[in-house]
């Protein structure tokens, strides 16, 4: 079983160095050097403009403006992304105590990378795919187009899980997906029913990629975490919020 993660916004900007190569880095190393052309591009634009790219301002706009500065002049440090992911979805998830062939089972779609595992080593990054870089437009759709290349790779036989939130799945054509492996999708709602977002459906989604990854599909159906409750029907999961909210 494969799961598809939504990376982290909160990014560890020291970790323990890894070098090597990670999963994807033959199939996608041309549309990575295009976004690293652009980015560098990007890179001299006004400072207003930089605030738009990286949904950042004072410190922590100079802090990204420094990582992608190194980034694209590949001198950025590379750690283990389990290790540079460090927002409440991974927090709850706590990559550090699976096994790495467990983590090789996480797989991200990255607005920098296209697609990594939990494995791979990567630098420290803030793009998101709504982004838009010129020329090639908004990332989500530049990716949707070369991560096809891919899938038969990736994803060919197995059951891949879907956790993503929608801005990350417009980056992945889940109807070429589903030609080559079986799709399973994991809704987040509130009580009422209604699409639940925010801090405890991060964290309620981390603790569901646990579950998912130690125990697969059917171990959803007992999942229970702080009152967050699974119904499973077929290849669809829906985890309800509690009526009153238990603190995570």
């Amino acid at each position: 079983m494969i799961l598809l993660v939504p990376p982290s916004l909160g990014q560890a900007s020291t970790a323990r160095a890894l070098n090597g190569s990670g999963s994807f880095d033959v199939a996608l190393s041309g549309p990575r050097e295009q976004v690293r052309q652009a980015l560098a591009s990007t890179l001299h634009e006004p400072r207003e403009v930089l605030e738009k790219y990286f949904a950042a301002r004072g410190d922590l706009l100079e802090r990204a403006v420094d990582a992608h500065r190194a980034l694209v002049d590949f001198a950025a440090p590379t750690t283990a992304a389990w290790r540079r992911f460090n927002g409440v979805v991974w927090t709850h998830l706590n990559p550090a105590t699976l096994s790495s062939p467990q983590r090789s089972r996480l797989l991200v779609p990255s607005a920098f990378y296209g697609m990594i595992s939990a494995n791979d080593p990567i630098s420290e990054y803030r793009l998101s795919f709504s982004t838009s870089l010129r020329p090639l437009g908004p990332l989500s759709t530049f990716w949707r187009h070369s991560l096809r290349e891919i899938f038969d790779v990736a994803f060919s036989g197995r059951t891949v899980v879907d956790l993503l939130p929608g801005e990350h799945s417009l980056a992945l054509d889940f109807a070429a997906i589903a030609k080559v492996a079986r799709v399973k999708r994991v809704h987040f709602v509130s009580f009422d029913g209604q699409r639940s977002m925010g801090h405890d459906a991060k964290a309620a989604k981390g603790r569901v990629a646990r579950t998912l990854i130690e125990g697969g599909w059917t171990a959803l159906k007992d999942f229970e975490w702080l009152g967050w409750s699974a119904r499973v029907r077929g290849d669809i999961a829906e985890v309800r919020a509690p009526k009153v909210r238990i603190a995570p």
